[in-house]
């Protein structure tokens, strides 16, 4: 739909700049027809989703052209479970209502959860908010004793920085700093990306409205929503990703 909106919009100004300079008007029905002629060609190229771009199949029916229309399987993530002595910190980040979150939990080999937090922020941009989760989890990692950690965070540009895969944002630099300076003081560390279905717990914390919140929060504070979701992630269960 935006392809056949561009488009139009690209040929009437062309046509206005023609009049303009003194060339020949065109008429309206070959203008329309160069128009059509272009996206059809640019539709016959595409690979258009089954359950993402239903609009742009749609769109491509109503105006008769043919496409390349693939119907894709569904993918699944999951969360995956640590290695024996190795603690693994999912973490997230939200901004809902101008109000900022950050959360994140600790887990055991067989997922039990060790360790969890859940702060309020100010309305910064979200993905430094993900680094200040990431940052208070690593710290709050080192308080208990965990030396074996493997941290995981659904913000791929987080996860990039911070392994100098990715310039990194001016704004960022000095939590990003921070971060490195705290894993240097950790002996045992990996770091990697999760889909954001799999990173539910994480999420649940971070929602500025979450039902518990405090910079350290044990077990028994697990109330029954997230209990759910973490007896979905040790189980292996498989989450379809949207």
């Amino acid at each position: 739909m935006r392809l056949s909106f561009c488009m139009v919009v690209s040929m009437i100004w062309r046509e206005r700049n023609s009049r303009l300079y003194g060339k020949p008007p065109c008429h309206k029905k070959s203008t329309l027809h160069s128009c059509l002629s272009v996206i059809h060609s640019r539709f016959a190229h595409l690979h258009l989703d089954d359950f993402i771009s239903r609009n742009n199949v749609a769109t491509a029916a109503n105006f008769g052209l043919p496409c390349i229309h693939e119907r894709t399987s569904a993918v699944f993530c999951s969360w995956t479970r640590p290695a024996l002595e190795v603690y693994k910190l999912n973490t997230d980040a939200a901004v809902r209502n101008g109000i900022g979150g950050i959360g994140g939990l600790i887990r055991n080999s067989v997922g039990e959860v060790q360790v969890m937090f859940s702060l309020r922020s100010g309305s910064e941009e979200i993905h430094l908010l993900e680094m200040k989760a990431i940052l208070h989890g690593i710290t709050l990692a080192r308080t208990e004793g965990y030396n074996s950690i493997w941290i995981e965070s659904d913000s791929l540009l987080a996860v990039n920085v911070l392994l100098e895969k990715w310039d990194c944002p001016w704004k960022a630099i000095p939590i990003v700093e921070e971060i490195r300076d705290a894993l240097r003081n950790t002996p045992n560390w990996k770091l990697s990306h999760i889909w954001r279905e799999a990173n539910g717990a994480a999420d649940f914390l971070s929602k500025p409205d979450c039902c518990c919140e405090g910079a350290v929060l044990l077990p028994s504070c697990i109330p029954r929503g997230l209990r759910d979701i973490l007896d979905l992630d040790a189980a292996g269960h498989l989450y379809p990703r949207l």
